[in-house]
């Protein structure tokens, strides 16, 4: 049987963790991630604090050494996220002080475990009183972790390293002090009264599909160990500072996830500390490092995708640590630890914007004792008839059965990031009456040689064989929540929008057709996108078609507004033959009737699709495919908005497939001619808008403003007002290339006599803002008017 859940928790409401009863948007009491920053704003101006940063991140490399701490640490502001170089930790009394000198709320990663294994937890709820060999805590006094540390004596016998077992109780659980004969976990599990060595470890601590098994909170010998820097951290810092009363000047200390959800803690003139660790992190972002982090070079290679990745994440950096990044974070022994605490402190902001889920297990010991690691979604893969890695269902005890609905419906996968799976469902291991997997009840595990529960079911081989799709989120309708169901226009004034990860928690039936996981990737709205945007999304895909092995597509959810200009250029600039499928919404994801799941299940289809392959970036809506090039939105809110005028839909994701009927002939990714990955921006070209009656003003203000290029929208089939075409002519004699599309939104322009004279080129059949792209990219390559006119043909 499993030790009782703790009795505290019946009825507990932690805030921002998910437990309790029905909150206001459904999901069983957790707030909405910007609800969570209803007290403070991103904008200083907001928050009453003007001039002040609205949130400051920092990340602590830790170590009994003092000489290895480093930390690192970010503000943001109304201009989003500046981080600074690596600084030594230095006096740790004064680390929170500096910290929160100007009252901006502290979130705080640290390498080092806070909290302790459920089972030696109940162990000291268990031990009598006189058992107890020096004073401390137990469950009888303490209701969770932060209560245990803050009830602890820094000069307690707790923190000295035993010599060897005689030694080693409740009371004095760390050990070894130094090898010595009969030194093995399972001793030491012994000596602590604990049922093998497995307890030792917390859920958090073992090993996953995607990483090995970190080493106990009470072993202090080894490499890997980080018993020595947890009795630093706790004994001369984190038990002094819990305990200190307001009246001595505490600073408030929450810890996450004991007191609640991370972003819920944030408070001004607060610290919330939660356990973070960079090679976790490192993984969690997508960077891998080309050999040791010990060594300068490979973190000096890293440093574009290291830059790309602060560019995903809203991160600058300054010149500083700019600087640091360039040089590999120094050829000392110390860059490891420089490096270190930046990988931790992005991990860090990843979760606090949303990029990463701020997931924890529902199970009252983990949020109660055993804690977790920030950014971990991935479950131990060793738990007693644990499912297997793509096998529908969740761990299901009285810890993990009966979950709230935030865990329900949805898995972490074994690469770390959710799959929406259908309604957990209990699974008992043969041989157990009660089907515990909690890893606690004393019940043998499973052999290695025995079939899994998946195995046995037949579903193993189904399961795995769905294709993998990545899922960038980057905003726009189909991630807004209105006020309610029937806010379709105006949704945006209620500035609350769901992550990636939320999306795909919201469709579950992406579970049927294909393993889709969540990119960190910072939102944007449609119309503020750029190049500098567009050209990170492009980065995003190759980064995700090189390094996710076995990757089938790529979908990505955007905006409607110009959702096809972002569709076209990723089509005129990918190098890769991995399907790319973009997709948006026409009503919110909160609205009656929405078209988000629908449409977001057709592109993950289509993107998984082998036939879509080769085809440049496609575009899915209202269940049509579309070539990126031809189409566009002709209505601004019909559901059948996005049309290809001139030629119709490529095929359709139908209910029973996804059926081509043609393919485009225009060159597209990825046989395309054009790379931007080295451009900081590319050439300026306008569009000028003919009507009856205009006279060339705009279009003489786009060169006086330094165009390069000027696309004319003028009267189909291809003409223009007497004003417009003497100011394209001139124009045209000043340098700037000329292309005439037609305001008619399909059609192809004819070349005129006119035209031709003036030495205006031609558009063919894009509209105005595909020409706008196409010549801005032709423009990085040449300037030669029949080099463009040759690619205005082609693409």
């Amino acid at each position: 049987m499993c030790p009782p859940p703790p009795a505290a928790s019946a009825g507990r409401r932690i805030p921002g963790s998910g437990a309790g009863p029905a909150g206001p948007d459904g999901r069983h009491g957790t707030p909405s991630l910007r609800a969570a920053h209803a007290d403070w704003s991103a904008d200083p101006r907001k928050d009453g604090r003007h001039g002040t940063p609205s949130l400051r991140a920092a990340h602590a490399d830790w170590s009994a050494d003092p000489r290895k701490r480093w930390i690192s640490v970010a503000t943001r502001g109304a201009a989003g996220w500046v981080a600074g170089a690596p600084r030594l930790v230095g006096p740790v009394e004064t680390l929170l002080p500096d910290l929160l000198a100007d009252g901006a709320p502290l979130a705080l990663g640290l390498d080092l475990p806070l909290g302790l294994p459920r089972e030696y937890a109940a162990r000291l709820g268990a031990a009598p009183a006189a058992a107890t060999v020096v004073p401390m805590p137990s469950l009888r006094d303490a209701p969770d972790f932060p209560a245990f540390l803050r009830g602890l004596d820094a000069g307690s016998a707790f923190f000295a390293v035993s010599p060897g077992l005689d030694t080693v109780s409740p009371a004095r659980p760390f050990y070894p002090a130094r090898g010595i004969r009969g030194m093995t976990r399972a001793a030491h599990a012994a000596a602590l009264g604990l049922s093998g060595p497995a307890a030792l470890s917390r859920l958090c601590d073992r090993a996953t599909a995607e990483r090995p098994a970190g080493a106990p909170l009470f072993w202090t010998l080894g490499a890997n160990q980080s018993g020595k820097a947890a009795i630093a951290a706790w004994r001369d810092w984190l038990v002094p500072a819990l305990g200190a009363t307001p009246a001595a000047g505490a600073i408030p200390i929450r810890l996450w996830p004991f007191e609640g959800g991370l972003r819920a803690l944030l408070a001004p003139g607060a610290a919330v500390l939660a356990e973070v660790y960079p090679a976790e992190c490192l993984r969690q972002l997508g960077l891998r490092l080309g050999g040791s982090k010990r060594a300068q070079a490979p973190r000096r290679a890293l440093a574009p995708a290291l830059r790309a990745t602060m560019a995903r994440l809203g991160v600058q950096a300054s010149p500083a640590l700019d600087a640091a990044i360039a040089d590999g974070f120094g050829a000392d022994a110390a860059g490891e630890d420089r490096f270190d605490s930046v990988i931790g402190l992005l991990g860090l902001i990843a979760v606090l914007d949303g990029a990463r889920p701020d997931f924890v297990p529902d199970d009252p010991w983990v949020r109660r004792w055993e804690g977790w690691v920030l950014g971990q979604t991935a479950l131990p893969r060793d738990m007693p008839g644990a499912p297997a890695r793509d096998m529908p269902g969740a761990p299901a005890c009285w810890m993990t059965s009966g979950l709230p609905a935030r865990g329900r419906g949805r898995r972490a996968t074994a690469n770390g990031r959710f799959l929406v799976v259908g309604r957990t469902s209990r699974i008992r291991r043969p041989g157990s009456a009660s089907g515990c997997l909690c890893g606690v009840c004393p019940v043998p595990s499973r052999p290695s040689t025995e079939p899994s529960s998946a195995q046995e079911s037949g579903m193993a081989t189904t399961i795995a064989a769905k294709p993998r799709v990545a899922f960038i989120g980057t905003g726009g309708t189909m991630s807004s929540v209105g006020k309610g169901p029937l806010d379709v226009n105006d949704y945006g004034a209620n500035n609350k929008r769901l992550e990636a990860a939320e999306i795909l928690a919201a469709v579950p039936a992406l579970a049927e057709v294909a393993d889709v996981f969540a990119v960190p990737y910072k939102a944007v709205l449609s119309p503020d996108i750029d190049f500098a945007d567009w050209r990170a999304l492009a980065a995003e895909c190759h980064r995700l078609a090189a390094t996710e092995k076995g990757l089938a597509g790529i979908v990505i959810g955007h905006g409607t507004a110009t959702l096809e200009e972002t569709a076209y250029f990723l089509s005129l600039t990918l190098r890769t033959d991995i399907p790319v499928v973009v997709v948006g919404a026409q009503r919110p994801i909160s609205a009656l009737s929405t078209d988000v799941g629908m449409n977001l299940v057709g592109a993950v289809r289509v993107a998984a699709s082998p036939e879509a392959r080769g085809l440049g970036a496609l575009v899915l809506l209202n269940d049509e495919i579309h070539a990126a090039r031809d189409v566009t939105k002709t209505s601004t809110l019909r559901l059948q908005t996005f049309r290809t005028p001139d030629f119709g839909a490529l095929g359709h994701a139908d209910g029973d497939r996804v059926a081509f009927y043609r393919r485009p002939v225009r060159r597209a990714a990825p046989d395309t001619e054009f790379d931007v990955a080295a451009l900081d921006a590319i050439p300026r070209v306008d569009i000028a808008y003919s009507y009856a009656g205009s006279d060339g003003t705009a279009i003489r203000a786009f060169v006086a403003a330094g165009a390069r290029g000027i696309v004319q929208a003028g009267f189909a089939p291809g003409m223009n007002t007497p004003g417009d075409h003497a100011a394209l002519r001139e124009a045209v004699a000043a340098g700037v290339t000329v292309v005439e599309s037609t305001r008619a939104g399909s059609g192809r322009v004819v070349l005129s006599t006119r035209l031709r004279e003036a030495g205006i080129l031609s558009a063919d059949n894009l509209t105005p803002q595909k020409a706008r792209i196409l010549l801005a990219l032709a423009l990085t390559r040449t300037a030669d008017p029949a080099a463009i006119a040759r690619i205005f043909e082609t693409y």
